[in-house]
């Protein structure tokens, strides 16, 4: 499994208890975090999960940081100038004529709290069984993630 997860951290819990747990459901061993926030600290901890454990550094650099460290190598646009045009104002209709910056906030917003425990890793188990019937053309990305939301909105009731 790779990607990238965002766990909202309890108190009382250091960083890398929350890496131990999430190794040991997922049975991975490739799992790290961007960043150690204090046992005492509630909040965000972002964690990347095999192959994505490659992206954890450039989530500590700022986008001047990472531009200077994509200048030269032709891979990416730099971030600064992708970051700064108005492609997140423009309507686009890949996104049904809607504007990415507005889909980006409406997405967030739609987004069930991601917590720790039982809901967060049911979601991932949900959307793993539609993943099968995502590749199988059975179903379409939209239709695995609303299966997903639905499935962890109607366990937090």
């Amino acid at each position: 499994m790779d990607g990238i997860l965002l766990v909202d951290k309890p108190q009382g819990k250091t960083s890398h208890d929350v890496v131990d747990a999430v190794r040991r459901d997922l049975k991975e061993r490739g799992v790290g975090h961007a960043g150690t926030l204090d046992p005492l600290a509630t909040g965000l901890l972002v964690l990347g999960v095999g192959k994505a454990t490659r992206l954890l550094e450039y989530m500590q650099y700022d986008k001047s940081s990472i531009a200077t460290r994509f200048k030269d190598t032709g891979m990416l646009t730099p971030m600064s100038e992708a970051w700064d045009t108005d492609v997140f104002k423009q309507a686009d209709a890949r996104f049904g004529g809607q504007k990415l910056g507005e889909l980006q906030i409406s997405v967030a917003k739609d987004m069930p709290k991601v917590v720790s425990g039982n809901i967060f890793w049911d979601a991932i188990n949900d959307y793993t069984e539609q993943y099968a019937q995502l590749n199988a053309g059975k179903l379409t990305v939209e239709q695995a993630l609303q299966k997903t939301q639905e499935a962890a909105a109607a366990r937090l009731k």
